[in-house]
């Protein structure tokens, strides 16, 4: 959940979404009332929703991941471009075929198991 102006659903994924756009309305209205929406000339913080950062600049080392039938499959990499653009170290993951939440659905299918230990990977590099 990167960008609040994500409400449009994308037909390719709706069928598929465990995480509707509808749920995701919800979620971002009750963080920020009526400031959602998809309205550009809201003001709303960078903090609360990070894709409406101006710049990455001075962001640390990145570690993202997303599935292919996630409603935040497009902001995830937008942001994960953005990162990229600036140099700043990036590992992202897009999981073909699963939908947001998917490795908690199915703990125990391979790629569950790897999602996990990428994560914690990651975790301990750090």
């Amino acid at each position: 959940m990167l960008d609040d102006r994500t409400t449009k659903e994308n037909d390719a994924i709706a069928p598929f979404a465990v995480w509707t756009t509808g749920d995701n309305i919800t979620g971002w209205t009750a963080l920020l009332g009526a400031k959602t929406m998809s309205k550009e000339d809201r003001d709303v913080s960078h903090y609360a929703a990070p894709a409406r950062a101006k710049s990455v600049v001075g962001l640390p080392s990145t570690y993202m991941d997303t599935g292919e039938l996630d409603i935040f499959r497009d902001e995830c990499i937008e942001y994960a471009m953005r990162i990229a653009r600036e140099n700043i170290s990036i590992e992202f993951h897009l999981y073909p075929s699963v939908p947001h939440g998917f490795e908690m659905f199915a703990p125990d299918i391979a790629l569950a198991k790897s999602t996990f230990e990428g994560r914690l990977r990651a975790i301990a590099s750090l």
